[in-house]
């Protein structure tokens, strides 16, 4: 293997499988309405990726209600 290809290899990525699990490290608030607002330390399920730095995701509140909605990567 020459450095070349080691540097190519290490620059590989395993594959991200959907949905999967996330868990908020600070809450989150926003004044849009298209965004998952949540407390820290909630469990989120992570529906889709989107471009930069932007998760899809849903979980239940503690009133049962579903929350969706983006939020940033940043705060999980």
């Amino acid at each position: 293997m020459t450095s070349q290809t080691a540097a190519l290899g290490s620059a590989i990525q395993a594959p991200v499988y959907l949905p999967f699990k996330v868990k908020a490290v600070c809450e989150y608030i926003s004044p849009f309405n298209d965004t998952l607002q949540f407390p820290s330390e909630q469990i989120i399920t992570v529906t889709q990726e989107e471009e930069g730095d932007w998760y899809i995701g849903e979980y239940m509140d503690t009133s049962g209600v579903k929350q969706k909605g983006f939020f940033p990567k940043k705060f999980v």
